[in-house]
């Protein structure tokens, strides 16, 4: 609204596939805004983006980019719990990777992590430190993260109600 009256526009446009995303131009785009624009603009978002998606209106996008955050996270902890599960009762993990990897219980988390778990890699797969700092300018989306922050067994955890910190 504010930016109207200066005849200028405004689009969300976080976006998704990492590094290696960036530097190939193949990042996934979550774009809110309005439709004119979001036009207007792909150009630019092409540059970069390979599927690039207007998710709704300014804001949109930043959901759909929480979305998938809080998703990430949940991936990455059941894949360490069910490897943990799987080497307790005598799985070779490597043979979990490979079978699970090729079924409907695979994701791109299992084949990113998995194999870092395995060697023993526990540091960040993506260097986490801009996240830190954007996270102390957008109290309400870690709020919203913290908030729909649910366990596998339905209960909200430990996460809705902590101070979230930078380690």
């Amino acid at each position: 609204e504010q930016l109207k009256p200066r005849s200028a526009d405004f689009l969300d446009a976080p976006v998704s596939g990492g590094p290696a995303g960036a530097q190939a131009g193949t990042l996934t785009v979550m774009v809110g805004g309005e439709p004119s624009v979001f036009d207007h603009a792909l150009p630019a978002l092409q540059a970069f983006g390979k599927n690039i998606r207007l998710c709704g209106g300014v804001g949109a996008g930043q959901v759909v980019k929480l979305v998938n955050q809080l998703l990430v996270g949940i991936h990455t902890s059941a894949i360490a719990e069910a490897a943990v599960f799987g080497v307790r009762f005598g799985a070779d993990p490597q043979v979990v990777l490979e079978v699970i990897g090729t079924s409907f219980g695979g994701s791109t988390m299992m084949t990113r992590n998995l194999p870092r778990f395995i060697s023993r890699d526990f540091t960040p797969a993506t260097p986490n430190g801009a996240f830190w700092e954007s996270a102390a300018t957008l109290p309400s989306g870690i709020n919203i993260l913290r908030a729909y922050a649910v366990d596998i067994s339905g209960n909200v955890s430990r996460l809705a109600t902590s101070k979230v910190t930078a380690p």
